[in-house]
């Protein structure tokens, strides 16, 4: 089976987070990612291109996975202050 690389963002590298997005590195995807903390050095070292905040990540990629702990966090990465239509005029909710 052959995929396409996908422009793929991934925000929360946490304990489930950095593995998950180490296989979609591997895959061949390209990844931009976005944590609280450091980014790991193995994710960096693999091409994962560390952003600012989620807007950077959602102004880069097509897909966007969150792997964060809780609703206030999920608030806080997905929220409209955060990744606004007019900062990406692609985006649009997993339902539409």
């Amino acid at each position: 089976m052959t995929t396409t690389p996908q422009k793929i963002g991934f925000i929360g590298l946490g304990i489930m987070g950095s593995p998950m997005a180490g296989h979609l590195l591997a895959a061949g995807h390209t990844l931009y990612v976005h944590t609280r903390s450091q980014v790991p050095a193995e994710l960096s070292a693999k091409g994962a291109i560390a952003c600012a905040d989620a807007r950077s990540v959602a102004q880069q990629a097509d897909i966007i996975f969150t792997m964060v702990p809780d609703t206030p966090d999920v608030e806080r990465c997905c929220s409209v202050s955060a990744v606004s239509p007019q900062a990406c005029p692609r985006a649009r909710p997993w339902w539409t």
